[in-house]
């Protein structure tokens, strides 16, 4: 296997001095490196064949245990209870603006209407000046 690899990866015999000059445990050490290289997700996979990726912050870290685990973190965890407080005061003001603007959007609409015959009403025949009515099926 390391001789077919680094035939490959470096396009030169095995039996060139550069080979021969290696330990097989720096050769192993080569072929990880360039395997993980090549396949990063591979570097992070736990034995049992989970992917784990480590930001180094312990919290962090543990909100995204949480995730892939279908769990919803505390996103408000490790704040001081002011900062906890405050956080929730400008989550409740946010969440009152969205309703407000979800509220002015249902009164707008979307510019469709669900019933056109009003409309129609109002449109003349085009060419002849008259408006149109259900009653002039023929066209007027």
């Amino acid at each position: 296997m390391l001789r077919q690899w680094w035939e490959t990866k470096y396009q030169i015999p095995w039996t060139h001095e550069l080979a021969q000059n290696l330990t097989t445990f720096e050769m192993l050490v080569m072929f990880w490196e360039d395997y993980y290289h090549n396949n990063p997700i591979d570097a992070k996979r736990t034995p049992s064949g989970e992917v784990f990726f480590s930001t180094g912050d312990p919290l962090i870290d543990k909100w995204e245990r949480e995730i892939s685990m279908g769990i919803e973190p505390d996103l408000l965890e490790g704040l001081s209870p002011e900062q906890r407080e405050k956080e929730q005061k400008a989550l409740t003001r946010l969440l009152v603006r969205k309703g407000k603007m979800q509220l002015a959007e249902e009164e707008i609409g979307d510019g469709f209407e669900e019933d056109y015959s009003s409309m129609l009403a109002e449109l003349p025949v085009l060419g002849s000046g008259v408006p149109y009515s259900k009653d002039d099926s023929d066209g007027g």
